[in-house]
């Protein structure tokens, strides 16, 4: 669907963000989701950025400035904002202090028009994805207390080891159940 921006670059009808794992009551960790987005032959959402910060206003200023960078969003058109979660496994309980979302300015929020405002995206397939919406390979802590507060999961204002990933749609992207 057409949202607030058309993207102009989409090159699939899906692009994952999460997976549910209902074996383990949690949302898979990012690399085990880059694992099944290739099994599956899908792309994830691009990644902007992976790695740890080392204060709320470090993620910040690296999320404001590519936000001013025009045309910078990899599916074309411009940058409509960022999911924040952690790399780690998310229990079921703690979704809301692992993942977040940031959008521009003038963001359209999701209403009841939205069936009467409705309009189909034009979605050009079979072209090769660019690098950001490709599985990363594994990432390993660079020393042994990022290893420990990716393993234990972040507090809510602490964004060690998290990975930024563009936000493909405005109303979320489609997620992906795992068995």
């Amino acid at each position: 669907a057409v949202h607030s921006i058309q993207y102009t670059a989409v090159q699939s009808p899906l692009y994952l963000f999460a997976a549910w794992d209902a074996r383990h009551s949690s949302w898979l960790s990012w690399d085990k989701l880059a694992e099944l987005a290739a099994q599956l032959g899908l792309p994830t959402v691009p990644v902007l950025f992976r790695g740890s910060f080392s204060s709320l206003q470090s993620m910040q200023q690296m999320m404001d400035r590519h936000m001013v960078q025009p045309g910078s969003s990899v599916l074309g058109g411009p940058l409509e904002g960022f999911v924040v979660r952690l790399v780690t496994d998310i229990a079921a309980g703690e979704f809301d202090r692992c993942v977040a979302k940031y959008v521009r300015s003038g963001h359209v929020q999701t209403d009841a028009s939205w069936k009467r405002t409705w309009k189909a995206a034009t979605i050009v397939l079979g072209q090769e994805h660019p690098p950001e919406c490709r599985p990363l390979p594994r990432h390993q802590p660079t020393n042994a207390a990022a290893a420990v507060r990716a393993a234990a999961g972040a507090a809510a204002g602490d964004a060690a080891a998290a990975s930024v990933n563009q936000d493909a749609t405005a109303s979320g992207s489609s997620s992906s159940r795992s068995s």
